[in-house]
């Protein structure tokens, strides 16, 4: 015995069959997006020598990691800043040692993502008068070298981002300028 279908229902079993084809082929390769340049992130403190080779950064230090946070003003006071920078210890290492324990604010300093390949920075923090409140060192498993967190508090922050646009170039650069309280 065989079954017979109407040829509008057999054209859409084929839709539902094609269009499971495609999801399925989707979730197993992820969606199809242009390719993200791999971005270095970098601090550069004023000053201070790290261990970076990277062209137009020589000096600096290459981070594993960076965040920050901004949260709002309370009660007429400025905004609490922090950033968090995450780096390998290198030769610009004892001077952020130094600056924690003896208090000493670095006069400024800012931390970069760039491409590498085209030299342009998708994002910049430039801060000023920067406490380190923390640095934090942790051995990392398999790797001869310890990663520092270390814990930046300014007084002031001008945050830039230049977007990436679809066809490669980049957009125009917004820039946010931020008083901020040591918190």
């Amino acid at each position: 015995m065989s079954i017979k279908f109407p040829i509008p229902l057999l054209r859409t079993i084929q839709h539902l069959v094609h269009l499971a084809v495609v999801s399925v082929i989707l979730i197993v390769t992820g969606p199809v997006y242009a390719a993200k340049p791999n971005l270095v992130e970098v601090l550069c403190i004023d000053g201070v020598v790290g261990g970076s080779l990277l062209s137009g950064y020589v000096g600096c230090s290459e981070l594993t990691g960076y965040s920050q946070s901004l949260v709002p003003p309370a009660s007429g006071l400025p905004t609490v800043c922090e950033g968090r920078a995450q780096k390998a210890i290198d030769s610009a290492s004892p001077a952020i040692w130094t600056g924690v324990a003896s208090g000493t604010a670095f006069a400024s300093l800012f931390v970069a993502i760039v491409n590498p390949e085209t030299g342009n920075e998708q994002f910049r923090a430039t801060m000023t008068n920067v406490q380190v409140r923390e640095v934090v060192n942790t051995a990392v498993e398999g790797n001869s070298i310890s990663i520092e967190e270390i814990l930046l508090a300014p007084e002031a922050m001008t945050l830039q981002f230049t977007p990436l646009l679809s066809d490669g170039s980049l957009g125009e650069t917004i820039e946010a300028n931020v008083s901020c309280t040591s918190g």
